[in-house]
């Protein structure tokens, strides 16, 4: 069974499903209400909003105060270099072309041992109009990539970027809107990892516990794995992020019986949007 729309809260991830495997964290974004920022697997604790974004489809960020902090993610980016990893993300940006904003990204003081994803940001680290630019940083060198793509139009468009293991110059695959995206690689390979020392934020970025690059714009959902994805996976997670990953909930309800029979669990699901899937 899987969902045909984004389900509202209480689904779970799907841990016999091959999308599901090494996946770190999945924000669904989908609270509705709150300052809360939850991941379906559990395993980090609940992130938080800053500055009081809207909730419509998954948050609304103003692009000057507000965005999101979720998780320091454990030892995930340390084990990057071996396994490499993937992000995935559905956007908004209303921003102008001329300057950079960022979906996703935290990096420790002196700009090491995180990565970042920017909208209008190239290859070479300058601003560049419709350009997807990942920055990966190590403890003493980085690796950047970007390609072009129509990233500020004011649309909801689905991103995702794939890096193999051993983060050398010709690993990064990145994807828009279930195509596949020419990449240019701007920086050295990588040598060494360190967990992150900040919360990944969403909606900016952050070097130092610093802020900067807020986006004016909506973020959908945020997903990230300790593996690259395939080309076929990332068609099937982008032609519907919320079918074959997320199982439905079930609640227990009971039948009264008649005077001294037994009552009986009925197991029904709780939500509508259920489907079928092959995929």
């Amino acid at each position: 069974m899987g969902y045909i729309s984004k389900p509202l809260p209480g689904c779970f991830v799907d841990w016999t499903h091959p999308l599901s495997r090494e996946l770190v964290e999945y924000w669904l974004l989908n609270e509705g209400s709150g300052s809360g920022l939850a991941g379906l697997t559990s395993r980090f604790s609940p992130g938080s909003l800053i500055a009081s974004p809207l909730w419509h489809n998954g948050v609304l960020f103003d692009g000057s105060t507000q965005y999101g902090s979720l998780s320091t993610l454990g030892s995930f980016l340390s084990d990057t270099y071996n396994k490499g990893f993937s992000v995935a993300a559905r956007y908004a940006c209303t921003g102008a072309t001329s300057a950079a904003y960022g979906i996703c990204g935290s990096l420790g003081t002196g700009a090491v041992n995180g990565f970042q994803l920017l909208i209008n940001r190239n290859e070479s680290g300058s601003i560049e109009a419709n350009h997807l630019g990942l920055s990966i940083y190590g403890t003493g060198a980085s690796l950047s990539a970007g390609s072009d793509a129509s990233l500020s139009d004011g649309l909801r468009h689905s991103i995702i970027v794939a890096v193999q293991p051993g983060l050398s110059a010709a690993s990064v695959a990145m994807y828009f809107d279930r195509k596949s995206l020419e990449v240019t690689v701007g920086t050295s390979t990588i040598t060494a990892m360190a967990n992150m020392a900040e919360p990944l934020r969403v909606g900016a970025r952050s070097i130092g516990g610093v802020i900067s690059l807020y986006l004016p714009g909506a973020i959908e959902y945020l997903a990230i794995w300790l593996r690259p994805l395939k080309t076929a996976e990332v068609i099937d997670f982008q032609v519907n992020p919320y079918a074959n990953i997320l199982s439905p909930s079930y609640r227990r309800y009971f039948i009264p019986a008649a005077a001294g029979g037994l009552s009986i669990p009925v197991a029904m699901h709780h939500y509508k949007q259920l489907r079928t899937t092959n995929r």
